[in-house]
């Protein structure tokens, strides 16, 4: 997108009556809305179509808009732009008619002319454009769009997520991985390797910036760029066929926000015991003495590793910490209270599906330690599990007021997780 414009302050002034502003606004949005709904519709003429349709209901809903930002605002406008294809979609499926891309050859021809540093020649790059189109038209349209969104438009995580109005961008991330991997499959079956997949996306960003006379919109497509980040890598890797084996790592991410009892008979007044945050850090494990690190995702580049403090985990409650826990090394949790048991699970946290689970222990905050078992495992999608322990079931000889999770399985890659976020019902009166 433009950065040197300021588009939501155009919004303002063009709802103030401000004629320049709106012609302004209309004139950069048409030019990202075009070439944007040119790469998702693969044709020219529809794109044109869609790209009036869209500004008419941009204009009709200017008035009412309320925007402080630019990411903000093109989040509406290409949700707007979207559903116009979603429904052009419909529509082309109701009627069964298929439609294929077309090269246009003329624009092809002038691409020489740029300097796309791809190492092909012409005839190459002639094969490998047809081959990008088919292989971006054989997409799923929610991969072909988070493509689209994070590779052209160079889109964050985030804003993505805004754009979909679903999700989180971590789960944008794993989209656009699963994307990416589909899109190298397509190229793969059209006789071109995973070392041509960089130079076939900036060469279809060239050639539809060409076709719609916007090379602004031709951005430079960057290992960086498509890195969907390692820890939806991780999670990507293990739903493959053979992930398993691949990734010797381990995700733990435990849950945030209110809890729901598991059993059915209906709880009374007295049974309830609200979910818990830990609230210090007791004791901590660190056998190499390398100190404590983090995992901060980086939209604009790899993901940032630093150094982590162990007691933010517990100064800040509920918020995610991604920290890095190899195999031996712990951390041990106190709670304000004794755990204790309640109607449905006491303790609750989300792990990857992966035979590396965690070691979870119950402690008295000192020496004596209980190891928890037989924990009930609750599919929530193909990758993550939902664990949770019934202290009713446990026959710990000590009263428990701690929790200590240790790292359990070799890690494959320095990045490889554990997003610590425990909670407990602990019981604060005798």
């Amino acid at each position: 997108m433009n950065k040197s414009i300021n588009l939501a302050k155009l919004v303002r002034q063009a709802q103030k009556g401000q004629k320049e502003s709106l012609e302004l606004l209309g004139v950069h949005v048409r030019q990202r809305v075009i070439v944007y709904l040119y790469r998702m519709t693969l044709d020219y003429h529809l794109a044109q179509d869609l790209t009036q349709e869209t500004m008419l209901t941009v204009i009709k809903k200017l008035q009412h808009l309320k925007t402080d930002s630019n990411s903000s605002l093109w989040a509406w406008i290409y949700r707007t732009a979207f559903g116009k294809v979603q429904h052009h979609s419909q529509k082309q499926a109701r009627r069964n008619s298929n439609r294929h891309m077309c090269v246009d050859h003329d624009t092809l021809d002038k691409l020489p002319a740029y300097r796309t540093r791809d190492g092909l020649d012409h005839a190459q790059r002639r094969e490998l454009i047809e081959a990008m189109g088919q292989s971006i038209e054989a997409l799923k349209i929610n991969y072909r769009h988070v493509l689209v969104l994070r590779c052209f438009e160079q889109l964050s995580f985030a804003d993505i997520a805004d754009v979909l109005g679903t999700g989180s961008a971590l789960k944008m991330r794993l989209l656009f991985f699963r994307a990416k991997q589909a899109l190298k499959r397509q190229l793969h079956n059209r006789g071109f390797g995973r070392q041509y997949f960089l130079s076939g996306l900036s060469v279809f960003a060239i050639i539809t910036s060409l076709r719609t006379k916007s090379m602004a919109s031709a951005p430079a497509v960057t290992a960086e760029l498509v890195n969907a980040g390692a820890v939806a890598t991780a999670i990507g890797t293990v739903t493959t066929q053979g992930g398993l084996a691949v990734l010797a790592t381990l995700t733990i991410m435990l849950i945030v926000g209110p809890a729901y009892l598991r059993n059915s008979a209906k709880p009374t007044e007295q049974d309830f015991v609200p979910w818990n945050f830990p609230s210090r850090i007791i004791n901590s494990y660190d056998p190499d003495g390398n100190g404590w690190e983090r995992l901060i995702p980086n939209d604009n580049g790899p993901d940032i590793v630093e150094p982590l403090a162990l007691s933010t985990i517990a100064d800040q409650p509920g918020k995610w910490f991604f920290l890095i826990l190899p195999e031996g090394h712990s951390v041990e949790f106190g709670f304000t209270g004794k755990l204790t048991d309640c109607p449905g699970p006491d303790i609750e946290y989300n792990c990857l599906k992966t035979d590396n689970m965690p070691l979870v222990f119950l402690t008295d905050s000192g020496e004596q330690t209980h190891r928890l078992e037989n924990a009930t495992c609750v599919l929530l999608m193909n990758w993550a599990y939902q664990v949770n322990f019934d202290l009713a079931e446990v026959k710990c000889p000590f009263t428990p007021t701690a929790i200590r999770i240790v790292g359990h399985g070799q890690l494959s890659q320095k990045t490889a997780t554990i997003l610590i976020n425990l909670k407990a019902r602990i019981k604060t009166k005798n």
